[in-house]
């Protein structure tokens, strides 16, 4: 392929920059409904948007302009006009649910009709960014404005929301794990490896939004200084992390238990003491070595 060099007329679909309006081809055994959320399937033909494993890695495209019945048909056999608007859809509810702080965060489909903050552990398609919340209760969003075109400072792809699975209301910007049954409760071993640091301050079985990735808030447990390795303590806040070392006190078994922090976190600013918070880089990074080699 080479570069052009002569003018050319370009087909354009619009004057809009981005296309409101295309047309895809419908997947196998599929019925769109007029103004249902479609979404690529892993092979790109157009398929209503639903919640299933891996289906986070998908996108929607828009909603369907007219009922499309290939319910008979094979892959491609009937094609489907979609349009990128501002549409109005049914919230989700529990930690589901999208309240007015999720506003300019992304939005996630759990079927073709009804939307959640979050992707569900990657398995609901990006829908668009959230334009605002209705009187009525619906959520109105930018169909096909997805993560990439997020405002700048969106987290909506670094956090994840759960159940608390206790009262976490005193434990915003604390270290967090899950429980047994898959929810979040604060960190309660020296050292252990946490799911991310929580960024609010839920009742229990409220919404917990938890941050994995990224730039966080951060609570110590004492003074630490820029740049210092963090872990949590017994009560989710920030120490030092500890080195790694081969535990032998059990008289040189053949596998010696190695013993130190999972180090979860490099402080961005100082902590003065304990109960201070300041910003910290989330890096799970495992047991600190002694000696790096």
């Amino acid at each position: 392929m080479t570069a052009q060099t002569t003018d050319r007329k370009v087909d354009g679909l619009g004057h809009d920059p981005i296309a409101r309006r295309f047309r895809i081809p419908v997947a196998a055994a599929t019925l769109l409904y007029s103004g249902a959320l479609v979404m690529g399937d892993a092979t790109g033909y157009a398929a209503n948007a639903v919640e299933g494993a891996g289906n986070g890695d998908l996108v929607v495209h828009g909603i369907a302009c007219k009922r499309v019945d290939n319910s008979a048909g094979t892959a491609g056999a009937l094609s489907v006009d979609v349009e990128r608007t501002i549409a109005d859809f049914t919230n989700g509810t529990g930690t589901n649910a999208i309240t007015i702080a999720d506003v300019g965060h992304q939005a996630y489909a759990i079927d073709n009709q009804t939307l959640s903050r979050h992707n569900g552990g990657n398995t609901r398609p990006c829908v668009g960014r959230i334009h605002s919340i209705t009187d009525a209760g619906r959520i109105m969003v930018e169909v096909g404005s997805h993560a990439a075109n997020a405002p700048a400072g969106s987290s909506s792809d670094r956090d994840v929301v759960l159940a608390a699975g206790a009262d976490l209301s005193a434990a915003q910007f604390h270290f967090v794990k899950l429980d047994g049954s898959g929810d979040v409760v604060l960190c309660s071993a020296e050292g252990e490896e946490p799911l991310g640091v929580l960024q609010n301050a839920p009742a229990a079985a409220a919404p917990a939004i938890v941050r994995y990735e990224g730039v966080t808030q951060l609570v110590g447990s004492a003074a630490l200084a820029v740049g210092a390795r963090v872990a949590t303590t017994n009560a989710g806040r920030a120490k030092a992390a500890v080195t790694g070392r081969t535990d032998t006190s059990d008289a040189g078994a053949a596998n010696d238990a190695l013993l130190g922090s999972h180090a979860a976190a490099i402080l961005l600013g100082a902590i003065s003491g304990n109960g201070v918070a300041a910003k910290a880089l989330l890096r799970f990074s495992g047991s600190v070595p002694q000696t790096a080699s």
